[in-house]
């Protein structure tokens, strides 16, 4: 429910004034707390990242790169706010996570060289510290629940009896959100206004298709290629690629100190879902605009 205040506090022009900046700084900081304490930190943090790139859009787009350390001011403090507000929750939680099996995983893994029986916990820690890099990936979106978005039981129901067809496919993950529906006309809206050169605010293109992609999670293109290598028949050179989330969107967001820390892919639906529902808004109120102007009655 903080989303769209967050969303309204992230759209950051140069055209604010001192009040306006600061209304946007305890607004922003103020929403990304309410998703802390509500106990959404990734979406709190996918909020932050939001904001980088929105700053970046409009600093490129505008040609004036020296609004980016004012954005960048803006967000460290609201983030400054967000900690100072929440720090009875998440100081205690990020003191336990040192304790975590998936922290000392990785600590624990020996040399395979020297290998011996009294090593067998340090294995076990070794398999659960490539489980939970896995599981990073586990609700990640597949590419076909796209079509969704217009259809939103195109792949069939959940209830009340399950009919879901794609779960027939080897490449279905498991399910985080049952549909990405959006309606057909502001998706077609969308659509229509990519193409258009006078379209308004198409910053909004760029931003959700880097939510989709990041959506995605190891649905990457190593993951396509693998698959078509399979179909071939040629699993040696399919088996013989790297990682699926190697060079996906999602795997370049886990270098980022402390994301890989969070699962769950499909939280970017969300970003996609408001980018989109955004755009075609902006546009359909600028063909209402131009409609209105064309049929009013001239003045002579």
């Amino acid at each position: 429910s903080w989303l769209r205040v967050c969303r309204s506090k992230i759209d950051l022009k140069d055209s604010f004034n001192v009040y306006d900046r600061i209304a946007t700084t305890l607004g922003l900081g103020i929403s990304l707390s309410m998703m802390l304490l509500s106990g959404d930190p990734h979406t709190a943090v996918n909020a932050c990242i939001f904001a980088v790139l929105v700053a970046l859009l409009h600093c490129w787009k505008q040609r004036r790169w020296d609004l980016a350390p004012r954005s960048a001011g803006i967000l460290a403090v609201a983030i400054a706010i967000t900690l100072a507000l929440t720090i009875v929750q998440w100081l205690p939680a990020w003191r336990w996570s040192a304790h975590s099996n998936r922290a000392n995983a990785a600590s624990a893994m020996p040399d395979p060289s020297q290998i011996s029986s009294d090593q067998r916990i340090a294995l076990e820690a070794t398999q659960t510290f490539e489980l939970s890099q896995q599981l990073i990936y586990d609700f990640s979106l597949p590419p076909w629940h796209l079509a969704s978005c217009v259809w939103p039981t195109i792949a069939g129901h959940y209830t009340p009896e399950h009919s879901r067809w794609s779960d027939a496919l080897a490449a279905e993950g498991r399910m985080w959100i049952p549909s990405l529906y959006l309606g057909i006309m502001p998706f077609l809206i969308f659509a229509a206004a990519i193409f258009r050169k006078q379209a308004k605010e198409r910053w909004l293109i760029w931003l959700a298709i880097f939510a989709f992609l990041a959506s995605l999670g190891n649905y990457s293109i190593i993951w396509l290629i693998r698959e078509m290598l399979g179909g071939l028949g040629l699993n040696d050179a399919a088996s013989s690629l790297a990682r699926n989330e190697r060079f996906s969107v999602y795997g370049l967001l886990t270098f980022i100190p402390g994301y890989d820390g969070f699962r769950f892919p499909a939280k970017w639906t969300v970003w996609f879902s408001a980018a989109v529902a955004l755009f075609a808004a902006f546009n359909l109120e600028s063909y209402a605009a131009q409609h209105e102007r064309s049929s009013a009655p001239r003045s002579w």
